[in-house]
């Protein structure tokens, strides 16, 4: 993802040569680090061409770099509040299924915004698990599949890509190296 005003005039004559940084974009051999602490705390942008720091923004660009920062917080809020409101059902409490554990919550919400920050996917549905977790659910409607991500409360993760009634891909999760690749396998 490259972090960048929409209306900047740049041309990227190879967009792989780029990366996101905490300056936000330089050549790929003159990076140090590839993932900025928070993408909130960027201080320099791309701009024409030239980095330059986010208060010397011209004003034509400050409603997009504002629009970028506060989408990203109406996301957060978003899924934050979908979680929080989950509706477990009454039979599951009755047959003495666990409700998703402050943990499960955390890094569902987490989970949600990794993807949403690399792939901009929002779950179509945010469910407690019958498993005694959170299931997100992602829909790909362009290949006909769906992507299951289920937090125990243990906090293990797991994901599930099926294609109608076939499993594509089944794995644990546990790293963010093997949610990204999941989900690269989802879209692609």
């Amino acid at each position: 993802m490259l972090i960048a005003p929409t209306s900047c005039d740049v041309e990227f004559e190879n967009p792989s040569q780029w990366v996101r940084t905490s300056i936000c974009l330089e050549k790929k051999e003159n990076v140090v680090s590839t993932e900025p602490e928070n993408e909130k705390d960027f201080q320099f942008v791309l701009v024409d061409g030239k980095l330059i720091h986010k208060k010397e923004i011209p004003a034509h660009y400050q409603s997009t770099l504002q629009r970028y920062q506060s989408t990203l917080t109406g996301i957060e809020n978003h899924i934050k509040q979908i979680i929080e409101i989950m509706h477990f059902p009454q039979q599951w409490i009755d047959d003495g299924v666990d409700q998703p554990s402050k943990l499960a919550n955390e890094i569902a919400f987490k989970t949600a915004i990794d993807i949403f920050s690399e792939q901009k996917l929002l779950p179509s549905f945010v469910r407690p698990s019958v498993e005694e977790g959170i299931l997100l659910t992602y829909w790909n409607n362009y290949k006909q599949r769906s992507l299951k991500v289920e937090i125990y409360n243990d906090g293990e993760t797991a994901g599930l890509i099926n294609q109608e009634k076939e499993i594509l891909t089944c794995v644990d999760i546990e790293s963010s190296e093997d949610l990204k690749s999941l989900v690269e396998n989802f879209i692609s």
